[in-house]
């Protein structure tokens, strides 16, 4: 069973998905450069390297990592661990999926904050005051993977 407090209803390649306790270091290597696909996240130069570093199945998107845990369970399911991609990662991603280079080095992929972690529930405030200007709708970068997951009713 998972000692994560937070499992929410939310899945990535059908399986559950909880958030990440500890950072976890990759080193990126010339050989999981060439053997690359840009747009896969399956088979991107980070899941790359995390096959070859910690054996497992691995999902690289542009802000976020899931990592398949062997052993740990959800419901009787496997589970994917969630990481956050810093900056500098989050650049290297960018220009691969364009057709630019991505460069040897480590790359840290860290826990998501407290407060971005699955089941976190935001305090309630003030409601919006009459005149307020509304955010701006978000732009969507082309050329880059999509998004990972799905939500589960």
């Amino acid at each position: 069973m998972v000692k994560n407090k937070y499992v929410s209803q939310y899945k990535v390649n059908g399986k559950w998905v909880i958030d990440a306790d500890e950072p976890v270091t990759v080193r990126i290597t010339r050989g999981d450069i060439s053997k690359a696909a840009a747009l896969d996240p399956g088979c991107c130069v980070m899941a790359n390297a995390i096959k070859r570093q910690y054996k497992t199945e691995a999902r690289v998107h542009r802000s976020r990592v899931f990592l398949l845990i062997p052993g740990e369970k959800h419901k009787g399911e496997d589970v994917y661990r969630r990481f956050v991609v810093g900056a500098k990662l989050h650049k290297e991603i960018h220009a691969f999926d364009r057709g630019g280079k991505f460069f040897t080095g480590e790359y840290t992929l860290n826990p998501p904050l407290p407060n971005r972690r699955l089941g976190y529930k935001k305090p309630t405030g003030p409601k919006k005051m009459p005149g307020q200007k509304r955010a701006a709708p978000k732009t969507i970068t082309k050329g880059v993977r999509v998004g990972p997951a799905k939500w589960v009713a």
